[in-house]
């Protein structure tokens, strides 16, 4: 399925005009959900100023640093300037936070949620979901509670999905890329829009993004593959795609780069050397259960754990809420690929073919076995540890890839009823 053609310019002002109004009320329900947890950070320190790690204390640092933000005190710098992205953000949230009458921590806070919702929705509206469906995404992914779940520790950063249904769809884009006949430039193009969309921000979330990414080209050359030239044409368009992806991730993240790599470079954050304890190991084996609990019942589920002799004290382990919507979708996803595929694909641009649906079914397997093989014992994240580096650990910020999956397969299936009950005849309506 080729690449949705570009709109044209009087397409865009009329997309413009439909959406504002439902954008604004998606973006102010988005500030409304959001601002009780915000009040709870007029204080600085909540942002982890003692660690160097805060938009506070980017506020008094040279604006544009290398890509780092607060220099290099206490030996480590910042993954607030993980990215130009991310430093333009930061630096958003320092300006505006008089204006506001808010804390830049708060005013930080608040740009990235609205921020979130934005990326989101015009990610999804590019892949064919419906104007209604792609605000509803942007929405619930802002509001998601693995998102909340991540203030508590101070990680502000975390809490702002920007990249997650971005780094999604684009996997999606991979998978129509590889079977489009786009000429080179396009590809490329495609890819590098891709990037741009997912807003790379921090550091964890994109080495997640370009785990799927590399899963998923894998995956589809696998699947889609029925001799070796055309494993070779896959393989070649899909790395076309790639390559403009990771063009636009590595300017986005040369300043960083230059700062840790150069001669006369800050080096990389001492944090990422700190030796970890070995139960956490253990309670890595408890993380998918964080999948299937929701929120309201965390703080009981942490009582009986902690009766009957388990320790989970740690950010390991339930700072990272899960969703009854992901075994829900799981679900949902194996009933749609248990199902003959449709005999006719739609030929245009608009909207989701039954295809990408039964795609985004096995992207969120896919993202939920990665996410067990990261998140548990014996898995790859014991692999990682002893083979790269036991720094890493705090693999659970991997569900939220898990939830976005969920979200955006759900949301596909969502979209297909109305319009299926769209083109119902009137009468045939309730």
């Amino acid at each position: 399925m080729a690449v949705s053609a570009p709109p044209t310019r009087a397409g865009f002002w009329h997309e413009l005009r439909a959406s504002a109004l439902p954008l604004l009320l998606v973006l102010l329900l988005t500030a409304l959900a959001w601002w009780p947890t915000i009040q709870q950070l007029a204080d600085p320190l909540a942002d982890q100023v003692g660690e160097n790690f805060g938009v506070a204390a980017s506020c008094s640092s040279p604006a544009y640093q290398l890509g780092w933000f607060g220099g290099a005190v206490n030996g480590g710098a910042t993954l607030w300037g993980g990215s130009l992205p991310a430093t333009l953000l930061a630096q958003a949230g320092c300006r505006l936070s008089p204006a506001l009458g808010l804390s830049p921590l708060q005013s930080y806070l608040l740009l990235g949620q609205l921020l979130t919702v934005v990326m989101a929705a015009l990610a999804c509206r590019w892949v064919g979901f419906s104007r209604g469906t792609a605000l509803l995404a942007g929405l619930l992914i802002a509001t998601a509670p693995c998102a909340f779940s991540r203030v508590g520790g101070g990680h502000i950063g975390l809490s702002v999905l920007l990249p997650v249904l971005p780094a999604l769809v684009a996997c999606l884009q991979l998978r129509r890329t590889m079977l489009s006949t786009d000429t080179t430039w396009q590809m490329l193009g495609t890819g590098a829009i891709a990037c741009l969309l997912t807003v790379p921000c921090q550091d964890y979330y994109t080495v997640f993004s370009l785990l799927l990414l590399g899963a998923s080209l894998a995956l589809l050359l696998l699947l889609l593959s029925a001799d070796l030239e055309q494993l070779r044409n896959l393989a070649t368009r899909g790395a076309l795609f790639l390559a403009g992806f990771v063009a636009v991730l590595v300017l986005l993240f040369l300043p960083k780069l230059l700062a840790a790599f150069a001669p006369t470079g800050v080096g990389v954050p001492t944090s990422w050397s700190t030796a970890r304890v070995a139960i956490d190991q253990f309670r890595y084996g408890l993380l998918p259960l964080t999948w299937f609990i929701p929120s309201h019942q965390v703080m009981a589920t942490i009582a009986t754990l902690q009766k009957a002799g388990i320790e989970t004290g740690s950010e390991s382990f339930f700072w990272s809420t899960g969703s009854l919507l992901i075994p829900i979708a799981a679900i949902g996803a194996i009933r749609r690929l248990a199902q003959p595929a449709a005999s006719q694909q739609r030929a245009d641009s608009a909207g989701l073919a039954d295809a990408d649906r039964r795609f985004l079914a096995v992207l969120l397997l896919l993202t939920s076995a990665i996410g067990l093989l990261v998140m548990t014992m014996g898995g790859l994240g014991t692999l990682f540890a002893a083979t790269v580096t036991p720094v890493m650990r705090s693999l659970n910020r991997f569900t939220v890839f898990v939830y976005g999956a969920s979200l955006l397969y759900l949301l596909a299936e969502f979209d297909l009823w109305c319009l299926r009950r769209q083109a119902l005849p009137r009468s045939a309506q309730p």
